[in-house]
């Protein structure tokens, strides 16, 4: 590891230190690697706007409440009808449950946020949709 990726890495660790919330953290961190895949994977990706890590996640759990309410879900007892939720960062606590990977695991609302903010749906050049 060269001087300045310590020094990056040591300041991702700072920032993600900043979040007490340890569930929101690790949605933090999955959305973070979800953006490192894509930037590894698809070598044609260029960010040229900043993201705010904080929207995917948001943006995320407003998907998961969308389905929530769609397939009748646990959500639809609190979250997805309105009511406040009283879990870290008013994400739904039903979203922190969720398993990573799957068909409704978070890295999959994380993966669909991700693509409808740097409106990679919306390219017809893009393979990783």
């Amino acid at each position: 590891m060269t001087k300045e990726e310590l020094k990056f890495a040591l300041l991702v660790e700072d920032a993600l230190n900043l979040i007490k919330e340890p569930e929101y953290r690790q949605l933090i961190v999955e959305a973070c690697m979800l953006m490192i895949m894509l930037a590894q994977n698809e070598p044609r990706f260029y960010l040229n706007e900043i993201i705010v890590i904080d929207d995917i996640v948001i943006r995320a759990n407003e998907l998961f409440l969308q389905e929530q309410t769609k397939f009748d879900g646990d959500a639809t007892l609190c979250c997805a009808i309105g009511k406040k939720c009283p879990s870290a960062r008013g994400i739904c606590e039903h979203f922190y449950d969720l398993a990573p990977s799957g068909r409704f695991g978070s890295m999959n609302y994380l993966f669909k946020a991700l693509t409808q903010l740097l409106r990679i749906q919306d390219n017809p050049d893009c393979i990783v949709c």
